[in-house]
C-alpha cells in the first residue's frame, strides 16, 4: 500500500488542531466593564466603572452592579473619562481581566 501526501495543500498542524479537536485550555472569557461619566454638579464629574451582572434576568437591559468610583470630581467630562480608563488599567492591565 502506497500513501501520498500532497505537501502543497494548505493544511497545517495548528489548522488541523483548530478545526479538529476542542482546545486543551480554552481562554476564560472576559469580564464585562464598563466605564462612564457622571455630572453630579454642575461641572463636577465623576467617572463610575461597573460590572455586568450574568444571574440578574432582564429582557430589554443589562443591568450593572458599581466597581469603582472617583473619589473627587474632575473639571471636564473629557478629564473624567481618560481618569476612568487609567483607573481601569491599573485595576485590570491592558490586557484585561478575565473570569
Amino acid at each position: 500500500m502506497t500513501l501520498f501526501l500532497d505537501v502543497s495543500s494548505e493544511l497545517s498542524y495548528d489548522s488541523l488542531v483548530q478545526n479538529h479537536a476542542p482546545p486543551l485550555h480554552p481562554k476564560p472569557r472576559l469580564r464585562n466593564i464598563a466605564l462612564t461619566v457622571h455630572e453630579l454638579e454642575a461641572d463636577e464629574f465623576y467617572w463610575v466603572l461597573m460590572e455586568a451582572v450574568d444571574d440578574v434576568a432582564a429582557d430589554d437591559a443589562l443591568p450593572y452592579i458599581p466597581l469603582e468610583t472617583a473619589n473627587s470630581p474632575y473639571s471636564s467630562y473629557s478629564n473624567a473619562l481618560v481618569a476612568g480608563v487609567a483607573a481601569m488599567r491599573r485595576l485590570f492591565g491592558p490586557e484585561g481581566t478575565r473570569i
